[in-house]
Protein backbone atom coordinates (compact mmCIF):
# COMPACT_ATOMS: atom_id res chain seq x y z
CA UNK A 1 0.00 0.00 0.00
CA UNK A 2 1.33 3.41 -1.02
CA UNK A 3 2.32 6.02 1.58
CA UNK A 4 1.91 9.73 0.78
CA UNK A 5 3.28 12.66 2.76
CA UNK A 6 0.92 14.89 4.68
CA UNK A 7 2.34 17.87 2.81
CA UNK A 8 1.28 16.33 -0.51
CA UNK A 9 -2.25 15.92 0.80
CA UNK A 10 -2.40 19.49 2.10
CA UNK A 11 -1.44 20.74 -1.34
CA UNK A 12 -3.89 18.39 -3.02
CA UNK A 13 -6.81 19.60 -0.86
CA UNK A 14 -5.84 23.30 -0.66
CA UNK A 15 -5.03 22.81 3.03
CA UNK A 16 -8.27 20.82 3.51
CA UNK A 17 -10.36 23.78 2.40
CA UNK A 18 -14.12 23.73 2.89
CA UNK A 19 -14.57 23.80 -0.89
CA UNK A 20 -12.93 20.34 -1.10
CA UNK A 21 -15.11 18.82 1.64
CA UNK A 22 -17.31 16.10 0.13
CA UNK A 23 -18.50 14.16 3.16
CA UNK A 24 -18.67 13.84 6.91
CA UNK A 25 -18.41 10.42 8.52
CA UNK A 26 -18.98 9.40 12.12
CA UNK A 27 -15.35 10.11 13.03
CA UNK A 28 -13.82 11.92 10.08
CA UNK A 29 -14.21 14.45 7.30
CA UNK A 30 -13.64 13.43 3.69
CA UNK A 31 -12.05 15.79 1.17
CA UNK A 32 -11.55 15.57 -2.59
CA UNK A 33 -7.84 15.69 -3.40
CA UNK A 34 -6.12 16.16 -6.74
CA UNK A 35 -2.63 14.65 -6.63
CA UNK A 36 0.33 15.93 -8.62
CA UNK A 37 -0.24 13.13 -11.11
CA UNK A 38 -3.69 14.57 -11.79
CA UNK A 39 -5.42 11.61 -10.17
CA UNK A 40 -8.30 12.41 -7.83
CA UNK A 41 -8.77 10.57 -4.54
CA UNK A 42 -10.77 10.93 -1.34
CA UNK A 43 -8.88 11.84 1.83
CA UNK A 44 -10.34 11.03 5.25
CA UNK A 45 -8.91 12.85 8.23
CA UNK A 46 -10.13 13.15 11.84
CA UNK A 47 -13.03 15.54 12.33
CA UNK A 48 -11.96 18.75 14.12
CA UNK A 49 -13.87 17.88 17.31
CA UNK A 50 -11.89 14.63 17.60
CA UNK A 51 -8.52 16.39 17.59
CA UNK A 52 -8.75 17.39 21.26
CA UNK A 53 -6.08 15.71 23.34
CA UNK A 54 -8.64 13.80 25.42
CA UNK A 55 -10.03 12.03 22.32
CA UNK A 56 -7.02 12.06 19.98
CA UNK A 57 -5.78 8.59 20.97
CA UNK A 58 -9.27 7.13 20.55
CA UNK A 59 -9.59 8.75 17.12
CA UNK A 60 -6.26 7.42 15.86
CA UNK A 61 -7.24 3.97 17.13
CA UNK A 62 -10.52 4.11 15.22
CA UNK A 63 -8.88 5.20 11.97
CA UNK A 64 -6.11 2.64 12.35
CA UNK A 65 -8.74 -0.08 12.82
CA UNK A 66 -10.58 1.17 9.73
CA UNK A 67 -7.37 1.14 7.69
CA UNK A 68 -6.48 -2.37 8.90
CA UNK A 69 -9.90 -3.75 7.99
CA UNK A 70 -10.00 -2.08 4.56
CA UNK A 71 -6.48 -3.26 3.76
CA UNK A 72 -7.42 -6.86 4.60
CA UNK A 73 -10.40 -7.21 2.23
CA UNK A 74 -10.86 -7.09 -1.51
CA UNK A 75 -14.27 -6.54 -3.07
CA UNK A 76 -15.51 -4.58 -6.08
CA UNK A 77 -18.31 -3.34 -3.84
CA UNK A 78 -16.26 -2.00 -0.92
CA UNK A 79 -14.48 1.35 -1.17
CA UNK A 80 -10.80 0.70 -1.81
CA UNK A 81 -8.09 2.02 0.51
CA UNK A 82 -5.28 3.44 -1.63
CA UNK A 83 -2.74 4.69 0.91
CA UNK A 84 -2.21 6.14 4.38
CA UNK A 85 -0.15 8.92 5.90
CA UNK A 86 0.44 10.36 9.36
CA UNK A 87 0.89 13.79 10.83
CA UNK A 88 1.97 13.86 14.46
CA UNK A 89 -0.24 11.25 16.06
CA UNK A 90 -3.00 11.51 13.46
CA UNK A 91 -3.59 8.95 10.72
CA UNK A 92 -5.06 10.02 7.38
CA UNK A 93 -6.67 7.58 4.93
CA UNK A 94 -6.49 7.96 1.16
CA UNK A 95 -9.30 6.13 -0.65
CA UNK A 96 -10.74 5.86 -4.12
CA UNK A 97 -12.97 8.78 -5.03
CA UNK A 98 -16.65 8.00 -5.51
CA UNK A 99 -17.82 10.84 -7.79
CA UNK A 100 -21.54 10.07 -7.98
CA UNK A 101 -22.44 10.70 -4.36
CA UNK A 102 -24.38 8.44 -2.04
CA UNK A 103 -27.30 6.07 -2.44
CA UNK A 104 -29.21 8.29 0.00
CA UNK A 105 -28.90 11.24 -2.38
CA UNK A 106 -29.83 9.11 -5.39
CA UNK A 107 -33.02 7.82 -3.76
CA UNK A 108 -34.14 10.93 -1.92
CA UNK A 109 -32.69 13.98 -3.70
CA UNK A 110 -32.26 13.08 -7.36
CA UNK A 111 -34.82 14.62 -9.77
CA UNK A 112 -34.63 11.32 -11.68
CA UNK A 113 -35.43 8.51 -9.23
CA UNK A 114 -33.72 5.20 -10.04
CA UNK A 115 -35.59 2.55 -11.99
CA UNK A 116 -36.66 -0.67 -10.30
CA UNK A 117 -33.89 -2.61 -11.99
CA UNK A 118 -31.28 -0.08 -10.82
CA UNK A 119 -32.53 -0.50 -7.26
CA UNK A 120 -32.20 -4.28 -7.42
CA UNK A 121 -28.68 -4.00 -8.87
CA UNK A 122 -27.64 -1.70 -6.02
CA UNK A 123 -29.23 -3.99 -3.41
CA UNK A 124 -27.38 -6.94 -4.95
CA UNK A 125 -24.05 -5.08 -4.85
CA UNK A 126 -24.47 -4.09 -1.19
CA UNK A 127 -25.34 -7.68 -0.30
CA UNK A 128 -22.16 -8.80 -2.08
CA UNK A 129 -20.16 -6.36 0.04
CA UNK A 130 -21.72 -7.77 3.21
CA UNK A 131 -21.05 -11.32 2.04
CA UNK A 132 -17.34 -10.47 1.71
CA UNK A 133 -17.29 -9.01 5.23
CA UNK A 134 -19.31 -11.74 6.91
CA UNK A 135 -17.40 -14.59 5.27
CA UNK A 136 -14.02 -13.17 6.29
CA UNK A 137 -12.08 -15.01 8.99
CA UNK A 138 -12.95 -13.83 11.56
CA UNK A 139 -16.17 -12.21 10.28
CA UNK A 140 -16.24 -8.42 9.96
CA UNK A 141 -19.33 -6.57 11.21
CA UNK A 142 -19.84 -3.14 9.62
CA UNK A 143 -22.24 -1.85 12.31
CA UNK A 144 -23.41 1.16 10.28
CA UNK A 145 -25.06 -0.09 7.09
CA UNK A 146 -27.19 2.75 5.73
CA UNK A 147 -27.88 4.53 2.44
CA UNK A 148 -25.51 7.42 3.16
CA UNK A 149 -22.68 4.90 3.65
CA UNK A 150 -23.26 3.41 0.21
CA UNK A 151 -21.36 5.43 -2.39
CA UNK A 152 -21.58 5.35 -6.19
CA UNK A 153 -18.56 5.22 -8.48
CA UNK A 154 -18.17 6.72 -11.96
CA UNK A 155 -20.14 3.81 -13.45
CA UNK A 156 -22.95 4.13 -10.90
CA UNK A 157 -21.93 0.92 -9.12
CA UNK A 158 -22.49 0.82 -5.36
CA UNK A 159 -19.73 0.41 -2.79
CA UNK A 160 -19.99 0.15 0.98
CA UNK A 161 -18.00 2.85 2.81
CA UNK A 162 -17.21 4.29 6.26
CA UNK A 163 -15.74 1.46 8.31
CA UNK A 164 -15.11 3.62 11.38
CA UNK A 165 -17.49 1.47 13.47
CA UNK A 166 -16.53 -1.86 11.89
CA UNK A 167 -15.17 -4.63 14.10
CA UNK A 168 -13.99 -8.19 13.76
CA UNK A 169 -16.27 -10.64 15.50
CA UNK A 170 -14.70 -12.05 18.65
CA UNK A 171 -12.58 -8.97 19.34
CA UNK A 172 -15.41 -6.70 20.37
CA UNK A 173 -17.14 -8.16 23.42
CA UNK A 174 -16.68 -4.98 25.45
CA UNK A 175 -17.96 -2.55 22.83
CA UNK A 176 -21.18 -0.69 23.49
CA UNK A 177 -23.85 -0.83 20.75
CA UNK A 178 -23.30 1.70 17.95
CA UNK A 179 -24.91 2.61 14.66
CA UNK A 180 -27.55 4.93 13.25
CA UNK A 181 -31.07 5.31 14.66
CA UNK A 182 -33.62 3.75 12.34
CA UNK A 183 -31.16 1.21 10.96
CA UNK A 184 -29.96 -0.32 14.24
CA UNK A 185 -31.03 -3.81 15.15
CA UNK A 186 -33.39 -3.65 18.18
CA UNK A 187 -31.91 -6.99 19.29
CA UNK A 188 -28.48 -5.36 19.60
CA UNK A 189 -28.71 -4.12 23.19
CA UNK A 190 -25.24 -4.94 24.41
CA UNK A 191 -21.87 -6.47 23.47
CA UNK A 192 -23.23 -10.01 23.82
CA UNK A 193 -25.75 -9.43 20.99
CA UNK A 194 -23.14 -8.21 18.49
CA UNK A 195 -23.08 -10.44 15.37
CA UNK A 196 -23.30 -10.31 11.59
CA UNK A 197 -27.09 -10.53 11.99
CA UNK A 198 -27.04 -6.89 13.14
CA UNK A 199 -25.84 -5.88 9.66
CA UNK A 200 -28.56 -8.03 8.10
CA UNK A 201 -31.26 -6.14 10.03
CA UNK A 202 -29.81 -2.82 8.84
CA UNK A 203 -29.77 -4.19 5.30
CA UNK A 204 -33.48 -5.07 5.62
CA UNK A 205 -34.21 -1.45 6.56
CA UNK A 206 -32.19 -0.35 3.53
CA UNK A 207 -34.29 -2.60 1.27
CA UNK A 208 -37.49 -0.94 2.53
CA UNK A 209 -35.90 2.45 1.86
CA UNK A 210 -34.97 1.40 -1.69
CA UNK A 211 -38.44 0.05 -2.47
CA UNK A 212 -40.46 2.87 -0.90
CA UNK A 213 -38.24 5.91 -1.45
CA UNK A 214 -39.28 6.88 2.05
CA UNK A 215 -37.02 8.35 4.75
CA UNK A 216 -35.92 5.79 7.33
CA UNK A 217 -36.95 8.15 10.13
CA UNK A 218 -39.86 10.57 9.67
CA UNK A 219 -40.55 12.69 12.73
CA UNK A 220 -43.59 14.23 11.02
CA UNK A 221 -45.33 10.87 10.75
CA UNK A 222 -47.25 8.97 13.43
CA UNK A 223 -45.14 5.93 12.54
CA UNK A 224 -41.70 7.45 12.96
CA UNK A 225 -39.61 4.56 11.61
CA UNK A 226 -39.88 3.05 8.15
CA UNK A 227 -40.20 -0.42 9.71
CA UNK A 228 -43.23 0.63 11.78
CA UNK A 229 -44.76 2.28 8.70
CA UNK A 230 -44.21 -0.73 6.43
CA UNK A 231 -45.27 -3.50 8.82
CA UNK A 232 -49.09 -3.09 8.41
CA UNK A 233 -48.77 -3.14 4.60
CA UNK A 234 -46.56 -6.24 4.70
CA UNK A 235 -48.91 -8.05 7.08
CA UNK A 236 -51.90 -7.20 4.86
CA UNK A 237 -50.16 -8.19 1.64
CA UNK A 238 -50.51 -4.65 0.25
CA UNK A 239 -47.15 -4.71 -1.50
CA UNK A 240 -48.07 -2.02 -4.04
CA UNK A 241 -48.62 0.47 -1.21
CA UNK A 242 -44.95 0.11 -0.26
CA UNK A 243 -43.69 1.14 -3.69
CA UNK A 244 -42.07 4.48 -4.43
CA UNK A 245 -44.95 6.46 -6.03
CA UNK A 246 -42.49 8.23 -8.34
CA UNK A 247 -41.82 4.94 -10.17
CA UNK A 248 -45.10 2.99 -10.26
CA UNK A 249 -44.60 -0.70 -11.04
CA UNK A 250 -46.38 -2.80 -13.60
CA UNK A 251 -48.15 -5.93 -12.40
CA UNK A 252 -45.32 -8.12 -13.66
CA UNK A 253 -42.76 -5.90 -11.94
CA UNK A 254 -44.57 -6.45 -8.67
CA UNK A 255 -44.68 -10.22 -9.11
CA UNK A 256 -41.12 -10.73 -10.37
CA UNK A 257 -39.29 -8.05 -8.41
CA UNK A 258 -40.98 -6.21 -5.58
CA UNK A 259 -42.83 -9.02 -3.80
CA UNK A 260 -39.70 -11.23 -3.54
CA UNK A 261 -37.62 -8.29 -2.29
CA UNK A 262 -40.20 -7.43 0.36
CA UNK A 263 -40.05 -11.09 1.39
CA UNK A 264 -36.26 -10.83 1.76
CA UNK A 265 -36.59 -7.59 3.75
CA UNK A 266 -39.17 -9.19 6.06
CA UNK A 267 -36.78 -12.04 6.86
CA UNK A 268 -33.91 -9.60 7.46
CA UNK A 269 -36.07 -7.69 9.96
CA UNK A 270 -37.19 -10.79 11.87
CA UNK A 271 -36.70 -10.37 15.63
CA UNK A 272 -35.68 -14.02 15.84
CA UNK A 273 -32.12 -13.41 14.66
CA UNK A 274 -31.49 -17.06 13.82
CA UNK A 275 -34.20 -16.84 11.14
CA UNK A 276 -32.53 -13.98 9.30
CA UNK A 277 -30.88 -14.91 5.98
CA UNK A 278 -27.14 -14.79 5.49
CA UNK A 279 -25.64 -12.22 3.14
CA UNK A 280 -24.72 -15.08 0.79
CA UNK A 281 -28.34 -16.25 0.64
CA UNK A 282 -29.49 -12.70 -0.14
CA UNK A 283 -26.92 -12.43 -2.94
CA UNK A 284 -28.23 -15.67 -4.44
CA UNK A 285 -31.90 -14.65 -4.28
CA UNK A 286 -31.30 -11.17 -5.72
CA UNK A 287 -29.15 -12.69 -8.45
CA UNK A 288 -32.10 -14.88 -9.45
CA UNK A 289 -34.42 -11.85 -9.51
CA UNK A 290 -31.97 -9.93 -11.70
CA UNK A 291 -31.76 -12.87 -14.09
CA UNK A 292 -35.55 -12.92 -14.39
CA UNK A 293 -35.56 -9.19 -15.08
CA UNK A 294 -32.88 -9.52 -17.75
CA UNK A 295 -34.80 -12.37 -19.38
CA UNK A 296 -37.91 -10.20 -19.54
CA UNK A 297 -36.17 -7.09 -20.87
CA UNK A 298 -36.54 -8.43 -24.41
CA UNK A 299 -40.26 -7.56 -24.11
CA UNK A 300 -40.58 -4.04 -25.58
CA UNK A 301 -43.11 -2.80 -23.03
CA UNK A 302 -41.21 -3.97 -19.93
CA UNK A 303 -39.66 -0.63 -18.95
CA UNK A 304 -42.43 1.66 -20.10
CA UNK A 305 -44.07 3.78 -17.41
CA UNK A 306 -47.39 2.29 -16.29
CA UNK A 307 -49.39 5.41 -17.18
CA UNK A 308 -48.00 5.38 -20.70
CA UNK A 309 -48.76 1.67 -20.90
CA UNK A 310 -52.41 2.38 -19.98
CA UNK A 311 -52.63 4.94 -22.79
CA UNK A 312 -51.18 2.45 -25.27
CA UNK A 313 -53.65 -0.22 -24.13
CA UNK A 314 -56.52 2.24 -24.54
CA UNK A 315 -55.33 3.20 -28.02
CA UNK A 316 -55.01 -0.47 -29.04
CA UNK A 317 -58.56 -1.17 -27.84
CA UNK A 318 -59.88 1.74 -29.93
CA UNK A 319 -58.12 0.45 -33.04
CA UNK A 320 -59.40 -3.09 -32.48
CA UNK A 321 -62.97 -1.82 -31.96
CA UNK A 322 -62.84 0.14 -35.23
CA UNK A 323 -61.55 -2.93 -37.08
CA UNK A 324 -64.27 -5.15 -35.62
CA UNK A 325 -66.98 -2.68 -36.69
CA UNK A 326 -65.66 -2.63 -40.27
CA UNK A 327 -65.71 -6.39 -40.38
Amino acid sequence: MEVLSYGELEAATKAFAVETLIGKGSHGHVHRATLRSGKQVAVKKPAPWFLHRSTASQTISILRNEAEILASIQSPHIVNLKATTTTGIHLVLIMELMPNGSLHDLVHLSPFPPTWRRRVVVAHQIAQALQTLHEAEPPIIHRDVKSSNVLLDSNGDAKLADFSLAVRDGRSRKLAPAGTIGYMDPCYNGPAELSVSNDIFSYGVLLLELISGRAVMDTMSETTSIVAWATPFINSGLVSDLCDPRVPPACKTQRVLISPIISIATRCLCLQVERRPSAGEIVSKLGTILQQLDDDRRHPLWNINIELRKRIDKYVRIILNKRSKKE
